[in-house]
């Protein structure tokens, strides 16, 4: 009876999903630009025609500009078999500059599924073997959904404000700061090791939701172009579902207090401190900053292979120049309409 009742929620699910808009870019990838434009203004925030029209403007300069780039690879693709158009369709996320849009979605998911999260699913066992009593250790767990409702409320505010890859970066170190922590609450006397892990795992949850936790969908849907977002998104997913299934064998190991686990208890801390150590230098190194940067704008910024920390240093002139320098290059007399491809350059978006 109990499994049986969280079908309500799945019900609840798909009646939402029913109310649920169609992303404009599908409906402009088949020709169906009156539906986008309907689309669009349920999605512009200030509600303006005029604001509507011109995202939908750069929305199809994009895809425009996308299909000009993806014009030599896919000649003649449409004489091809089935089964060789579908293996093209596998590899484009792998080809040119797509190969470094793709690994980044790919370890940015992965990174998500590396922190530490595992444990929170753990956390009762982690408690006990950390010396709590059950009934304890069940009403300490309560306190983690409790902080992961408040930190993701927070992130609405909080990704409004900062960057993407400011708050990657601040949330992996923090996280591990305070796994640390919980690997040292194991050196503590007596039962106070699992009171203190219960603290600092509860304050874990919570910065793991405010930053790590729903920051990483906004980072995996933005790097992608717009053509190969589905596919990349696929392949990203499937990364992290692959290294769940490690996090699968190797947590219960580490936290489990029966004879073939290991008996690490809050030492696991230790581990994922670590691996957010390791999500840290490549955040860094690898993960640009996103946030404000139109589709096309990023697509601008990947083809001239910007450095990772320059994304955040360009000017809506600058890819305006991109751009009319492109046109002219290739013999075109189209006049560009007077479109930002770095919209919050004078609007909020």
């Amino acid at each position: 009876m109990p499994f049986a009742f969280e079908w309500i929620f799945l019900g609840i699910l798909l009646t939402a999903i029913t109310f649920a808009p169609e992303s404009p870019y599908w409906y402009l990838e088949r020709d169906r630009t009156a539906e986008a434009y309907k689309q669009l203004k349920k999605l512009v925030r200030e509600g303006s025609d005029e604001r509507a029209k011109e995202k939908l403007a750069l929305m199809q300069h994009t895809l425009q500009q996308e299909e000009k780039f993806d014009a030599a690879d896919e000649h003649n693709l449409d004489e091809q078999p089935l089964w060789r158009r579908c293996l093209h369709d596998l590899k484009r996320p792998f080809s040119g500059v797509d190969v470094r849009r793709t690994e980044i979605a790919c370890v940015a998911w992965i990174i998500q599924a590396m922190c530490g999260s595992s444990i929170i699913g753990w956390a009762p066992t982690l408690f006990v073997s950390a010396g709590l009593p059950p009934s304890k250790a069940l009403s300490v767990n309560i306190g983690l959904p409790s902080a992961g409702i408040l930190g993701t409320l927070a992130s609405w505010w909080l990704m409004r404000k900062m960057g993407r890859r400011t708050i990657y970066l601040w949330g992996l170190l923090v996280m591990a700061v305070l796994l640390v922590l919980c690997g040292a609450a194991a050196f503590a006397p007596g039962n106070s090791a699992g009171w203190i892990a219960g603290g600092v795992l509860i304050a874990y949850t919570a910065i793991y939701d405010l930053t790590i936790g729903p920051v990483c969908y906004s980072i995996v849907s933005e790097i992608p172009s717009i053509r190969l977002r589905a596919p990349t998104l696929a392949k990203a997913r499937g990364s992290y579902l692959l290294v769940n299934l490690v996090n699968g064998f190797l947590t219960p190991k580490m936290v489990g207090t029966d004879a073939e686990s290991w008996g690490w208890g809050s030492k696991t801390g230790f581990f994922y401190a670590v691996m957010c150590l390791l999500g840290f230098v490549y955040t860094w190194y690898r993960i640009p900053e996103t946030k404000d940067l139109s589709a096309r704008a990023l697509d601008i910024l990947f083809q001239h292979r910007a450095k990772t920390r320059e994304f955040s240093n360009w000017k809506a002139a600058e890819f305006e120049a991109i751009d009319a320098e492109e046109e002219e290059s290739k013999g075109t007399n189209h006049r560009r309409s007077t479109i930002s491809v770095w919209p919050s350059a004078t609007h909020s978006s």
